[in-house]
Parts: structure tokens; sequence; C-alpha cells
């Protein structure tokens, strides 16, 4: 079933949106496949659970397990799943990753601007600003690349302002 799941992904994924899915077992094994790329691609070798909720306030977000701290919890809201595209999909399972990436190497620095840089590696601009929009669209707050950079960078000002010679 997975094998052909898989070639149905290469084949068709990319010309049909998730919400064409209305199965959440399929909705799981996409992505299944793309949580399992990013992790070879970056090298996060902690195992990576997923989870579709009928209400996520974040709308996709990721923790570590209360139950085993080497496992991650990545949550999609169903109903914001449902209307996210395949390259949409791909950059919010990026951003998260980009916080996993941060709570494995740097779990101080835990900022939207660091998780989005390291998405960066996995997706392009074009496709974080999309997932951004629809995140407004589906009553987030407006929020760009850019404005997301300059707050983290005055964050990190103001960080620096306050400790120790600068540090």
């Amino acid at each position: 079933m997975a094998a052909v799941m898989w070639v149905y992904w290469l084949l068709f994924g990319h010309f049909i949106p998730c919400q064409n899915y209305p199965d959440s077992q399929i909705q799981l094994g996409r992505i299944r496949l793309i949580v399992d790329e990013f992790r070879a691609r970056v090298g996060i070798e902690e195992r990576i659970e997923i989870a579709i909720v009928p209400d996520d306030r974040r709308l996709v977000s990721v923790c570590r397990s209360k139950e085993d701290k080497g496992v991650f919890l990545l949550s999609f809201d169903a109903d914001f799943l449902s209307t996210l595209d395949r390259e949409e999909l791909y950059a919010a399972v990026a951003h998260e990753f980009g916080h996993i990436w941060i709570f494995t190497h740097r779990p101080y620095l835990q900022t939207e601007a660091l998780a989005n840089s390291k998405a960066l590696v996995l997706v392009s601009e074009e496709s974080l600003e999309k997932v951004y929009l629809k995140v407004s669209e589906f009553g987030g707050k407006r929020q760009t690349l850019s404005t997301i950079r300059a707050e983290g960078k005055e964050r990190s000002h103001s960080r620096a302002a306050l400790s120790p010679k600068g540090r």
C-alpha cells in the first residue's frame, strides 16, 4: 500500500491539492513522505510522529513528546491542512523542521525568524510566503518573512544589550 501511495504521489501529487483527499490516512502518508525526505536532507535523527487533530490553535505545530524526549510530535489542524496545496504543505512542514532543528541544536534560541532561515534550506521564500498568507486567511496574524526577520533582529539586539558584555 505504501509503495502505491508513493508512486501515486510522484505521478499526481504535485497536481492535486490535499483537500481532494478526504481520507486522513492518505494525508498522513503524504506528510510522512515529506517528513522522511526532510529528515534525510537535514540530518535530523529524532523520530517524528504526525497527528491530524480537530483543532490546533497554531494550525501547524511541533513539540517534544511528553512520553519520549527523543520523539517530536508534528500536529496539523485538520481544517487548515485540508486547504494546503502540495507546495504549501512542503513549506509548512519545512517551517516546523526549522523549529525541530532549533530544539535539537539551539533550544534557547526559539524564534520564528530562525525557524524560517532553516526552512529556506528546504523550500523557497515564495513557498513560505504562501503559507504565511494562508495562515492569515485562516484567521492568524498577517506576517511576511521580512517582518519576521525584522522582529528577530530587534529581539537579538535587545537581548545583546541586556546580556553581560553584549554576549
